[in-house]
Protein backbone atom coordinates (compact mmCIF):
# COMPACT_ATOMS: atom_id res chain seq x y z
CA UNK A 1 0.00 0.00 0.00
CA UNK A 2 1.61 3.47 -1.29
CA UNK A 3 2.17 6.03 1.22
CA UNK A 4 -0.42 8.17 -0.50
CA UNK A 5 -3.29 5.60 0.63
CA UNK A 6 -2.27 5.99 4.09
CA UNK A 7 -2.41 10.11 4.25
CA UNK A 8 -5.47 9.89 2.38
CA UNK A 9 -6.80 7.94 5.29
CA UNK A 10 -5.39 10.02 8.10
CA UNK A 11 -6.62 13.44 7.03
CA UNK A 12 -10.14 11.55 6.66
CA UNK A 13 -10.10 10.36 10.39
CA UNK A 14 -8.53 14.20 11.70
CA UNK A 15 -11.96 14.97 9.98
CA UNK A 16 -13.52 12.91 11.69
CA UNK A 17 -11.99 13.83 14.74
CA UNK A 18 -12.14 17.55 14.45
CA UNK A 19 -15.93 16.66 13.95
CA UNK A 20 -16.30 15.12 17.37
CA UNK A 21 -14.58 17.42 19.46
CA UNK A 22 -16.22 20.46 17.68
CA UNK A 23 -16.31 23.19 21.01
CA UNK A 24 -18.62 25.49 19.38
CA UNK A 25 -21.31 26.72 21.73
CA UNK A 26 -24.58 25.32 20.70
CA UNK A 27 -26.21 28.35 22.62
CA UNK A 28 -24.76 30.36 20.19
CA UNK A 29 -25.41 30.93 16.45
CA UNK A 30 -23.00 31.94 13.83
CA UNK A 31 -22.07 35.28 14.71
CA UNK A 32 -21.62 34.21 18.64
CA UNK A 33 -24.60 35.77 19.53
CA UNK A 34 -26.72 34.30 22.94
CA UNK A 35 -29.86 32.77 22.25
CA UNK A 36 -32.08 30.72 24.59
CA UNK A 37 -34.24 27.85 23.95
CA UNK A 38 -38.35 29.11 23.63
CA UNK A 39 -41.31 26.67 24.13
CA UNK A 40 -41.61 25.90 20.39
CA UNK A 41 -38.28 24.38 19.79
CA UNK A 42 -37.96 20.39 20.81
CA UNK A 43 -35.89 21.15 24.31
CA UNK A 44 -37.01 17.95 26.70
CA UNK A 45 -37.22 20.66 29.46
CA UNK A 46 -39.53 22.83 28.00
CA UNK A 47 -43.55 22.80 27.26
CA UNK A 48 -46.02 25.07 25.72
CA UNK A 49 -47.78 27.06 28.26
CA UNK A 50 -50.24 30.59 27.83
CA UNK A 51 -48.67 33.77 29.72
CA UNK A 52 -51.69 36.12 31.08
CA UNK A 53 -51.70 38.73 34.40
CA UNK A 54 -53.07 38.37 37.69
CA UNK A 55 -55.84 40.04 36.39
CA UNK A 56 -56.98 38.68 33.19
CA UNK A 57 -57.35 35.31 35.06
CA UNK A 58 -59.84 37.34 37.52
CA UNK A 59 -61.51 38.86 34.90
CA UNK A 60 -61.89 35.25 33.24
CA UNK A 61 -62.92 33.65 36.53
CA UNK A 62 -64.98 36.43 37.99
CA UNK A 63 -68.72 35.65 36.44
CA UNK A 64 -68.34 31.71 38.03
CA UNK A 65 -66.24 32.40 41.19
CA UNK A 66 -68.14 35.26 42.62
CA UNK A 67 -71.74 34.55 41.47
CA UNK A 68 -74.72 34.86 43.08
CA UNK A 69 -75.67 31.99 45.41
CA UNK A 70 -78.15 31.53 48.12
CA UNK A 71 -78.65 33.88 50.55
CA UNK A 72 -81.76 34.37 52.67
CA UNK A 73 -82.88 38.01 53.62
CA UNK A 74 -85.94 38.90 56.06
CA UNK A 75 -87.04 41.82 57.13
CA UNK A 76 -89.29 40.48 60.20
CA UNK A 77 -88.43 42.27 63.18
CA UNK A 78 -86.52 40.54 65.96
CA UNK A 79 -83.51 40.08 68.38
CA UNK A 80 -80.30 39.18 67.11
CA UNK A 81 -78.56 36.46 69.17
CA UNK A 82 -75.70 38.34 68.07
CA UNK A 83 -76.21 41.53 69.82
CA UNK A 84 -79.11 41.42 71.12
CA UNK A 85 -80.91 43.95 69.63
CA UNK A 86 -84.02 44.41 68.14
CA UNK A 87 -83.49 44.49 64.23
CA UNK A 88 -85.02 44.15 61.45
CA UNK A 89 -82.57 43.44 58.46
CA UNK A 90 -81.64 39.81 59.26
CA UNK A 91 -79.37 37.30 56.52
CA UNK A 92 -78.84 33.97 56.86
CA UNK A 93 -77.14 31.28 54.03
CA UNK A 94 -77.77 27.50 53.13
CA UNK A 95 -77.61 26.99 57.35
CA UNK A 96 -80.35 29.06 57.84
CA UNK A 97 -78.20 30.62 60.92
CA UNK A 98 -79.84 34.61 60.53
CA UNK A 99 -78.30 37.29 61.89
CA UNK A 100 -78.46 41.16 61.56
CA UNK A 101 -76.92 42.98 58.56
CA UNK A 102 -74.22 44.79 61.09
CA UNK A 103 -73.06 41.73 62.71
CA UNK A 104 -72.84 39.92 59.81
CA UNK A 105 -70.28 42.97 58.71
CA UNK A 106 -68.75 43.08 61.78
CA UNK A 107 -67.39 39.78 61.64
CA UNK A 108 -66.41 39.42 58.24
CA UNK A 109 -64.56 42.63 57.96
CA UNK A 110 -62.99 42.27 61.32
CA UNK A 111 -61.55 38.90 60.50
CA UNK A 112 -60.59 40.26 56.87
CA UNK A 113 -59.01 43.25 58.32
CA UNK A 114 -56.76 41.03 60.54
CA UNK A 115 -56.03 37.64 58.94
CA UNK A 116 -56.40 38.03 54.91
CA UNK A 117 -59.07 35.36 55.51
CA UNK A 118 -60.75 34.09 52.17
CA UNK A 119 -62.79 30.95 53.89
CA UNK A 120 -65.14 32.01 56.13
CA UNK A 121 -67.61 29.92 58.19
CA UNK A 122 -71.44 30.84 59.66
CA UNK A 123 -71.19 32.51 63.26
CA UNK A 124 -73.33 29.52 64.76
CA UNK A 125 -71.76 26.15 62.63
CA UNK A 126 -69.46 25.24 60.09
CA UNK A 127 -71.27 25.88 56.69
CA UNK A 128 -69.10 28.13 54.41
CA UNK A 129 -70.32 31.21 53.50
CA UNK A 130 -70.32 31.98 49.65
CA UNK A 131 -68.13 34.52 48.23
CA UNK A 132 -70.90 37.14 47.09
CA UNK A 133 -71.68 37.28 50.81
CA UNK A 134 -68.77 38.12 51.76
CA UNK A 135 -68.57 40.95 49.50
CA UNK A 136 -71.56 42.40 50.28
CA UNK A 137 -70.35 42.43 54.08
CA UNK A 138 -66.90 44.30 53.58
CA UNK A 139 -66.75 47.84 54.19
CA UNK A 140 -65.04 49.00 51.35
CA UNK A 141 -63.79 48.74 47.68
CA UNK A 142 -60.69 48.35 48.59
CA UNK A 143 -61.14 45.45 51.07
CA UNK A 144 -63.24 43.85 48.09
CA UNK A 145 -60.71 43.90 45.17
CA UNK A 146 -58.01 42.54 47.56
CA UNK A 147 -60.30 39.91 48.43
CA UNK A 148 -60.79 39.00 45.10
CA UNK A 149 -56.98 39.18 44.17
CA UNK A 150 -56.60 36.35 47.23
CA UNK A 151 -59.40 34.66 46.18
CA UNK A 152 -58.38 34.03 42.47
CA UNK A 153 -54.43 33.63 43.66
CA UNK A 154 -56.13 30.64 46.12
CA UNK A 155 -57.65 29.05 42.85
CA UNK A 156 -54.43 29.56 40.46
CA UNK A 157 -52.61 27.70 43.58
CA UNK A 158 -55.38 24.91 43.65
CA UNK A 159 -55.14 24.35 40.09
CA UNK A 160 -52.35 22.11 38.41
CA UNK A 161 -53.07 23.31 34.96
CA UNK A 162 -51.74 26.77 36.46
CA UNK A 163 -48.88 28.19 38.47
CA UNK A 164 -47.80 31.68 39.36
CA UNK A 165 -44.70 33.77 38.93
CA UNK A 166 -42.65 32.92 41.70
CA UNK A 167 -41.51 37.10 41.43
CA UNK A 168 -43.62 40.37 41.76
CA UNK A 169 -44.76 40.34 38.21
CA UNK A 170 -48.41 38.64 38.84
CA UNK A 171 -47.83 36.70 35.78
CA UNK A 172 -49.89 33.91 35.79
CA UNK A 173 -48.66 30.65 33.68
CA UNK A 174 -51.35 28.18 32.18
CA UNK A 175 -50.24 24.85 30.64
CA UNK A 176 -51.99 23.91 27.74
CA UNK A 177 -51.46 20.15 27.79
CA UNK A 178 -50.88 17.66 30.65
CA UNK A 179 -48.89 19.90 33.11
CA UNK A 180 -45.12 18.39 33.94
CA UNK A 181 -42.41 19.61 35.84
CA UNK A 182 -41.11 21.26 32.84
CA UNK A 183 -39.22 24.95 32.97
CA UNK A 184 -40.62 28.16 33.02
CA UNK A 185 -39.02 31.23 31.85
CA UNK A 186 -40.64 34.76 33.25
CA UNK A 187 -39.18 36.99 30.90
CA UNK A 188 -40.77 40.02 32.86
CA UNK A 189 -38.95 38.96 36.17
CA UNK A 190 -35.50 37.00 34.24
CA UNK A 191 -36.48 33.53 36.54
CA UNK A 192 -36.17 30.01 35.39
CA UNK A 193 -38.20 28.35 37.58
CA UNK A 194 -40.00 24.60 37.83
CA UNK A 195 -44.08 24.76 36.65
CA UNK A 196 -45.15 22.23 39.61
CA UNK A 197 -43.25 23.22 42.57
CA UNK A 198 -41.98 27.13 41.63
CA UNK A 199 -38.55 26.29 42.66
CA UNK A 200 -35.69 27.25 40.57
CA UNK A 201 -35.82 24.64 37.83
CA UNK A 202 -34.06 21.51 39.21
CA UNK A 203 -33.94 18.87 36.34
CA UNK A 204 -32.66 15.86 36.93
CA UNK A 205 -33.39 16.30 40.97
CA UNK A 206 -37.64 15.70 41.61
CA UNK A 207 -39.77 18.24 42.87
CA UNK A 208 -39.64 16.36 46.03
CA UNK A 209 -36.17 15.72 46.46
CA UNK A 210 -35.82 19.83 46.12
CA UNK A 211 -38.45 19.98 48.68
CA UNK A 212 -36.61 17.30 51.54
CA UNK A 213 -33.46 19.26 50.73
CA UNK A 214 -34.77 22.49 51.37
CA UNK A 215 -36.25 21.23 54.61
CA UNK A 216 -33.12 19.48 55.37
CA UNK A 217 -31.58 22.96 55.18
CA UNK A 218 -33.89 24.68 57.03
CA UNK A 219 -33.48 22.00 60.46
CA UNK A 220 -29.85 22.30 59.65
CA UNK A 221 -29.68 25.96 59.98
CA UNK A 222 -32.05 25.70 63.49
CA UNK A 223 -29.80 23.56 64.54
CA UNK A 224 -26.63 25.93 64.05
CA UNK A 225 -28.68 28.35 65.89
CA UNK A 226 -29.02 26.43 68.86
CA UNK A 227 -25.63 25.59 69.01
CA UNK A 228 -24.62 28.90 68.54
CA UNK A 229 -26.60 30.48 71.37
CA UNK A 230 -26.21 27.83 74.18
CA UNK A 231 -22.65 25.91 73.77
CA UNK A 232 -19.38 27.33 73.39
CA UNK A 233 -15.82 25.79 72.22
CA UNK A 234 -13.50 24.79 75.17
CA UNK A 235 -10.57 27.14 75.17
CA UNK A 236 -8.51 23.99 75.80
CA UNK A 237 -9.43 21.04 73.77
CA UNK A 238 -12.14 23.45 71.30
CA UNK A 239 -14.88 20.49 72.10
CA UNK A 240 -18.32 22.16 72.07
CA UNK A 241 -20.21 22.36 75.52
CA UNK A 242 -23.02 23.12 76.66
CA UNK A 243 -23.99 24.22 80.54
CA UNK A 244 -27.19 22.34 81.83
CA UNK A 245 -26.71 22.46 85.30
Amino acid sequence: MSGNEYESGDATDDDCYESYYDDTDPFQDDNNNNYTTNMHTNDPEQFEYNISTLLDVQTRFEPSTFSSSYIHTSSTPGICSICFKNQANFESVVCNHAFCHDCWSQYIDTKFQYQNCINYECMKCDNRIPHNFVLKHLSSDKKKELYKRLVVRAMIQNNPQMTLCPGTCDRVFEAIGKPIPGKVECELCGLKFCFQCSLSYHAPASCDIMRNWFKKCRDDSETANYISANTKDCPKCKVCIEKNG
